[in-house]
Parts: C-alpha cells; structure tokens; sequence
C-alpha cells in the first residue's frame, strides 16, 4: 500500500506467491531411502510393497514394486488397488477442517497366482500445483500424501462371495518442489510471467478509474478537466 496525500487515495497492488516446504539436510538424506512394509496376514499371505524413495516431485513417477506369497492354496486376487491420496488440515484454535481427494490410481482385476504375484508398476504424478500440493507442516495448515493398497481376494472360487478377504497397507511418501527423483537440478524461485503482470504494475492509473472511485461532488472538483470533454 502507498499511502498519497489527504485528497488522493492509497494506490494498492498484490502479488501471488508460492510458499514451499522444502527438505533439510537431514530429512533429504532420509528421503534418498527405500520405503517398506512387510507383514502376514492372518496366516493367508504374506505381502510387501515398496518403493525407491520417500520424497518425490510434481511430474515425477514413483516406482512401486509389490510381492504377494500366498500361503493357502487356491486363492484369487479379485481386485487390487493402489491410491495416491492426499490429506489435508485446516486449523485456526479449536476450529478444524479436513478434506482429503485422490490423486491417482492403479488398480487391476481378476488375478490368479499360486506361487508368487510379483509386480512392478508406476504412478505419475500430475506436473500442476493445482492438482497435486506439496506436503507442508504447520500449525495453521497441514499437506500429507499416502499410497494407500488395498488387495481383495477369496479362496472360494466364486468373485460375488460376500465374504472375500482384504488387506490393506499405507505408504506415506512427501511431495517437494525438488527430489533425488527430479531431473530439476536447481529450485525456481519466482517467475514473474506467472505471478504478475508486470505491465500492469508498472502503468499508472487513469484518471476516469480514480474519478470513479471518489464520491461526488469532491470527484468533480478534484481532477483537471479532461481536455476531450472541453472541445466539441
């Protein structure tokens, strides 16, 4: 806000920005680790997914590798699924909101194995801030990212068995502007073409927008004649 004279009024601009989490030292190095989770389920299978590392860009892909070893014969995978989904906090004192939107998914259907299911597959991430947000932790607002899995199978034979089993795993993985899986070797801070214009900024008013903002009769008697107006 500039502030002007008594009979002038406060010329106002604005300007976007992007405010962006990213790695420190410490946590990049943690974020350069594979990601895993293992574990049995009920003495039926044995399951693991996993992925290359744990922060991840906007436009990057995110390898996903996945074993299921079932431990019972005659098991079918009737649906597996794999979600990107995304969480996010609102909080101003006691108030909270939440609201929480998928990303992307994989998914596949009718799978039978009977030894190992052993798969390899990629989620792309969208290249907007529009459509995917970077993970943030504050007292005010916070952005988490989980892939969650979710693998429904029966040993009946039949799919429309209302008793089918499911088992379900979380992977919580970090969005940031830049990761190892980047091919973007620096951050750009500010690109103005996106955030301003610039011509705009730098242009003066005129003086039919500020008349049209001052309350008559001072409008009338505050700006210069305009010289259109005075020769027919």
């Amino acid at each position: 806000v500039a502030e002007r004279s008594k009979l002038s009024f406060n010329l106002n601009t604005r300007r976007k920005i992007n405010i962006q989490r990213c790695l420190s030292s410490c946590e990049e190095f943690d974020s350069m680790q594979s990601i895993i989770v293992v574990n049995t389920w009920t003495d039926k299978i044995d399951y693991e997914f996993t992925t290359d590392s744990k922060a991840f860009a906007l436009g990057d892909r995110i390898p996903i590798h996945m074993t299921l070893i079932p431990l019972e014969k005659n098991l079918s995978i009737v649906r597996f699924n794999c979600k990107l989904m995304e969480y996010i906090t609102y909080q101003i004192g006691t108030q909270v909101k939440e609201e929480n939107r998928m990303i992307r998914q994989y998914h596949d259907m009718k799978i039978d194995f009977n030894q190992i299911w052993d798969k390899t597959f990629e989620i792309i991430l969208p290249d907007t801030i529009s459509l995917c947000r970077y993970d943030s932790q504050s007292k005010i607002i916070k952005i988490q990212h989980k892939l969650k899995f979710s693998v429904i199978f029966n040993n009946s034979g039949n799919e429309k068995d209302k008793n089918n089993l499911e088992i379900k795993a979380d992977l919580p993985i970090i969005i940031t502007p830049v990761s190892s899986n980047s091919d973007h070797s620096f951050l750009e801070i500010i690109n103005p073409k996106s955030l301003f214009d610039e011509s705009k900024l730098n242009s003066l008013p005129s003086y039919r927008s500020i008349a049209s903002s001052i309350p008559a009769p001072l409008a009338d008697s505050s700006l210069p004649p305009i010289y259109s107006d005075q020769v027919s």
